[in-house]
């Protein structure tokens, strides 16, 4: 776009009656970005539309579909994070499988694989978020 828009000031500027010695270098300076910007985006675009023919001729059933979640009932759910290190990786995800396995009903658990994060960091992170006030985060020992 700032090329095109140079492009036009250049031809405006010779068309009011401006200096035409530089012209055609000028013209040249900015004509390369633009058409390799025009060059990119047919590509783009090209392959944005083929992903998306693509996607139609899918039978429904094989199309991939948003999930349809209840903002409110998401909303008002109850979240506690976790951060679990361990120097042995075998043992760590035998201890989350252990987890997953005595969740109540309805519950789910999210595991990220965080190498080198720093329990301060995720603290830091998670204060650093606008909370509603629902009262005191309190979370109950088990």
């Amino acid at each position: 776009l700032i090329s095109a828009g140079t492009i036009l000031y250049q031809i405006l500027l010779i068309l009011g009656g401006g200096s035409s010695q530089d012209f055609m270098h000028n013209l040249a300076f900015v004509l390369g970005p633009a058409i390799t910007a025009a060059v990119l985006l047919v590509y783009h675009v090209r392959i944005l539309t083929g992903d998306q023919h693509a996607f139609a001729a899918l039978p429904p059933e094989d199309r991939a579909q948003p999930a349809n979640v209840d903002v409110y009932a998401a909303a008002s759910a109850a979240s506690a994070v976790l951060l679990v290190s361990s120097a042995d990786p075998h043992g760590l995800n035998a201890l989350v499988e252990e987890m997953r396995r005595r969740l109540p009903a309805g519950a789910q658990l999210n595991a990220f694989s965080a190498p080198d994060l720093l329990p301060g960091e995720l603290g830091s992170w998670l204060a650093s978020r606008i909370q509603p006030d629902n009262g005191p985060d309190v979370i109950p020992d088990a």
